[in-house]
């Protein structure tokens, strides 16, 4: 019996491990047959592609606007007017619309139409700007960059047969070029639409030419005619696409120069047709003739020629090194981020030579067809447009720069991985697994960087305060953070917090005036701070620095104006006297530097050089009512002369009948010298145009007190006590 069931559990073991082996079997021909059937089908690897790039980038989706989104898109009026304002998008200056005219800030101009129009439609499709959509936009243009650029690559580079999909040169360049933190500003920031657009314009540009090529379909040629003009209507750097296009159809396709031009002809014809809307728009071309002095926006105004061009290549070999360790990343490179020098620095002269051993090796592999060739002279014409060396770009570099030439960098890289790596190693099997690990190893640590760095374009405080650190040579970024800075402690309660906060600010600005001592908005924000944290003396200097820099620069004289106001609203009267007339030194007629000055005098027990002062205001204003009425009620409240009071009131009066504020003060004159009637018909005047004002009211109840009009007296000084109370609470 024993013997039975033994026999009986060992066939059902039997049967149980036959039944798990026929699973595992199962399970493992299936991923076999997974893996391989992804490994043949394109489409399957397309998906793959795009659900890596929406991972990836999934956290800007809940980001706001940030840097110059304002001048195209949230501040910018002709954005705001949704389909209406596409006209003037299309032939205006993108910055017209924020700064209602055209500034002409850089001779090249700013005119991408396409990515600002875009916004427009956005705005009219849902009644209002939402960053949600502009980002969800970036992020679906970037994926279609991506699958285009898989496209492209396989019909540029069959796969050999047999190749396996995470060793293919294809696969693993998008794979890398998706990751690659250094296009996380083009994507992030909404206004790197435009670049998203031109690259994904000239992608498909290219893949119809070639297509047109080999199939002489007139439609093919037409379609890509209109996306290569609208590549160019998105950036301008899309131009240096018709060199790569023919480069490409050389190294790529067996086509004589006939086939070439006539291929290319429609591209030119595209091009003289944004040329024209481009003249139309801006007056110009090329190039404005506009010399541009200021520093932020001409980071070389101050340097040698020798010296400019040793800091570009310096510049263009730090391209290098961020696209092979892109750490740290910032959205700022502007002066003094990157030092100015010349040749005897071996920055530039190492720089230099790697730029001339890559030339050589290009152009000795071009009649070979080589492709490293291919993807080294892809970079440079592509770059060459924003690498300084034929235009004035506005700063030294910026990240997003390098978001179509970064491609070329991603295939020479998958090359090495790939296929250079292999020429190292007999055995191949050990090849293969090196070359899997640095894959693995490179695309983790891309997109771990892409991931984390997303977030720092949260707005504009966390982009500011974070890359002020690794920028912290840059004059704007400093500058920028310590703005970023005071405008955030104005929302904080905690009066430790807020003095903590406006010392950092102080910090910044300090750093950011000493990199650039003539940067007028440093010097405004750095003397807010100063203005903020109650130190009048230090904020009277920042803001004569910026008179000193520019006497007509509204920013500077509102803010000494506004120090001479709290200097007299603080009682610091000393102060007060150094602002008003230092603002008297610029304009010695207007009103407010005048009244402002009396004040300070007046308050001071300087009567008489207060009214020394509004004589010569109404000698050079005698039409100016304000002037009148101002030394009546120094005369009547300092001087005590209410007789002199009611002669400039009188005058005050029959300049502006309907002032309530000289009605006001001559029914308080003739109160003060007992003349109640006519104190009362002059308060009476002055409530119909100043019907809430609560001490005409009082005054009012005084003169009615004085007649003895108790009632009357009792009325109105409970209605002065309810409007009193009612201001009281809208505060």
């Amino acid at each position: 019996m024993k013997k039975q069931n033994f026999q009986n559990n060992r066939k059902k073991d039997f049967k149980s491990a036959a039944a798990k082996s026929t699973i595992a079997a199962t399970s493992a021909i299936q991923k076999e047959n997974f893996w391989q059937k992804f490994n043949n089908s394109k489409q399957m690897q397309i998906i793959f592609i795009a659900l890596v790039t929406f991972i990836l980038y999934a956290n800007t989706l809940p980001l706001k606007y940030t840097l110059d989104d304002r001048l195209v898109i949230t501040d910018n009026k002709f954005t705001k007017q949704g389909i209406h304002g596409l006209k003037k998008i299309l032939f205006s200056d993108s910055f017209v619309g924020f700064y209602g005219e055209n500034k002409n800030l850089l001779p090249g101009g700013r005119y991408r139409p396409l990515a600002q129009m875009t916004f427009a439609i956005e705005y009219q499709i849902f009644g209002s700007l939402n960053p949600f959509f502009s980002h969800l936009g970036n992020l679906i243009c970037f994926a279609l960059i991506c699958i285009l650029i898989f496209i492209l690559l396989n019909e540029l580079n069959k796969p050999p047969p047999n190749t396996v999909w995470y060793l293919s040169l294809t696969f693993i360049t998008t794979l890398l070029y998706v990751a690659h933190p250094i296009h996380t500003e083009a994507v992030s920031n909404t206004k790197g639409r435009d670049e998203l657009l031109c690259m994904l314009f000239s992608l498909i540009t290219i893949l119809l030419v070639l297509k047109y090529l080999d199939t002489k379909k007139i439609s093919y040629l037409i379609i890509y005619s209109f996306c290569f003009f609208l590549a160019l209507m998105s950036k301008e750097t899309a131009i240096t696409f018709l060199v790569v296009i023919p480069l490409t159809i050389y190294f790529f396709k067996n086509h004589n120069l006939k086939k070439i031009f006539i291929s290319i002809l429609p591209l030119l014809l595209a091009t003289l047709a944004y040329g024209i809307i481009r003249y139309k728009a801006l007056g110009f071309i090329l190039n404005s003739g506009a010399i541009e002095k200021e520093l932020l926006n001409n980071p070389y105004v101050d340097a040698a020629t020798g010296d400019k061009y040793a800091t570009i290549f310096y510049t263009m070999a730090l391209y290098f090194k961020l696209l092979i360790f892109p750490h740290p990343l910032t959205h700022d490179y502007y002066p003094r981020q990157i030092p100015i020098i010349g040749w005897t620095d071996f920055r530039a002269i190492i720089s230099l030579l790697i730029f001339v051993f890559l030339a050589y090796y290009a152009l000795k592999g071009l009649k070979k067809k080589n492709l490293i060739s291919y993807w080294i002279l892809f970079y440079a014409i592509t770059f060459s447009i924003v690498s300084n060396l034929f235009l004035n770009i506005g700063a030294f570099m910026n990240e997003r720069f390098v978001f179509i030439p970064s491609l070329g960098f991603c295939f020479a890289l998958s090359y090495f991985l790939i296929i250079g790596i292999k020429k190292y190693f007999k055995v191949q099997d050990m090849a293969n697994k090196i070359t899997l690990t640095l894959i693995i190893i490179l695309f983790t640590g891309y997109s771990v960087k892409t991931i984390t760095r997303n977030p720092v374009w949260k707005d504009d405080f966390t982009l500011f305060t974070t890359d002020v650190k690794p920028s912290s040579n840059s004059a704007k970024c400093t500058v920028s953070a310590g703005g970023m800075l005071i405008e955030r402690s104005e929302k904080i309660k905690d009066s430790l917090e807020k003095r903590d906060m406006l010392y950092l600010a102080q910090k910044y600005l300090k750093k950011g005036t000493e990199l650039h001592p003539t940067y007028i908005a440093g010097w405004v924000l750095y003397g807010n701070a100063y203005l903020y944290l109650d130190k009048y003396d230090e904020a009277y200097i920042c803001y004569g620095n910026c008179i000193n820099i520019n006497p007509s620069h509204t920013d500077g004289i509102t803010n000494m104006l506004t120090l001479g106001q709290n200097s007299l609203t603080k009682k610091r009267f000393y102060i007060a006297y150094k602002a008003y007339k230092r603002l008297l030194t610029l304009n010695p007629d207007k009103f407010e530097y005048c009244t402002g000055m009396a004040q300070v005098f007046e308050n001071i027990d300087k009567a008489d050089s207060a009214i020394f002062i509004m004589n010569h205001y109404v000698s050079k204003n005698p039409g100016d009512y304000k002037g009148y009425n101002r030394l009546g009620q120094i005369w009547g409240q300092r001087k005590n002369n209410i007789d002199m009071s009611l002669l400039y009131l009188n005058k005050a009066i029959k300049l502006k009948p309907d002032e309530a504020s000289i009605l006001e003060n001559m029914g308080v004159a003739y109160g003060i010298k007992g003349m109640y009637k006519e104190s009362l018909e002059s308060l009476q005047k002055a409530l119909k145009y100043k019907p809430d004002d609560p001490m005409i009211y009082q005054n009012m109840s005084n003169s009615y007190g004085q007649l003895k009009m108790f009632a009357k007296a009792e009325e109105c000084r409970r209605m002065a006590a309810k409007l009193t109370q009612e201001q009281k609470n809208k505060k």
